[in-house]
């Protein structure tokens, strides 16, 4: 990999990499984001950010109105989301000024729909009016060893998100283990019609989707597909993930 630029502020240290044609962001050598432009999918984690929103869009017959991305690091899922569903409005809600610098002036993250807010996303969930059919919740913060939570995904939080939901809308949560995603589907089971676990192979993650909509994964995973190959290239990364109903 080669590195194509670096900056330090204070005590985090930020890098963008190339590796192929593709883009990397890392923070404090923590690995955030990677995008290529040329392809839609990444064959990683990042896919299992924004592959929900088309099991959304097959069981509604429509794609969703309005997303809401809280954490946005590169934008590698808002890029996705943006070519797989062209929602009318995107707003992003990220902490650090960095990420939101990084994410415009290397990752192109440029839509006429899309507000990148400079916030807390505890607070301005919180103070926030907005509903949204999809909530991506991927908020991460450095540490020593592996990436953590800002703060913990309690009954406040999950009551947070679940306010800014519309009639129909799912949340997409981003664990760092499946038993972590497992539990807070099983906590929340009784607030929606519809709880998803995604997973891939090359990653510990464990995506939890909570949905009001009614969505049977086994019925809506062929016509997904056929979406999913659709926006498929010769040689772009094709996803790699499982999907298992909870309930």
């Amino acid at each position: 990999m080669a590195l194509l630029w670096s900056t330090k502020k204070g005590n985090t240290q930020y890098e963008v990499r190339t590796a192929g044609s593709s883009l990397r962001l890392y923070t404090n050598h923590a690995f955030h984001s990677q995008y290529n432009p040329k392809h839609v999918f990444t064959g990683a984690m990042w896919d299992l950010l924004s592959i929900p929103a088309l099991f959304y869009a097959t069981n509604l017959q429509r794609n969703p109105n309005s997303v809401l991305m809280l954490g946005v690091g590169g934008g590698t899922a808002i890029h996705q989301l943006q070519k797989l569903t062209r929602p009318k409005a995107i707003i992003g809600v990220e902490y650090d000024p960095m990420h939101i610098k990084v994410a415009k002036r290397f990752f192109k993250l440029n839509y006429p729909n899309l507000e990148l807010i400079e916030a807390d996303a505890f607070d301005w969930i919180k103070h926030s009016k907005k509903k949204f059919d999809i909530v991506v919740d991927d908020l991460f913060v450095d540490a020593p060893n592996d990436p953590e939570r800002p703060f913990a995904v309690n009954k406040i939080w999950m009551d947070r998100l679940h306010s800014r939901l519309s009639r129909r809308g799912l949340i997409v949560q981003n664990h760092l283990s499946t038993k972590a995603a497992m539990l807070v589907a099983k906590q929340h089971q009784t607030d929606y019609a519809t709880g998803l676990l995604f997973r891939t192979p090359q990653f510990a993650n464990a995506i939890v989707v909570l949905s009001k909509l009614k969505i049977d994964a086994k019925k809506s995973r062929p016509d997904v597909a056929k979406l999913i190959d659709g926006f498929q290239s010769n040689r772009s990364p094709k996803p790699n993930f499982s999907v298992k109903q909870l309930f």
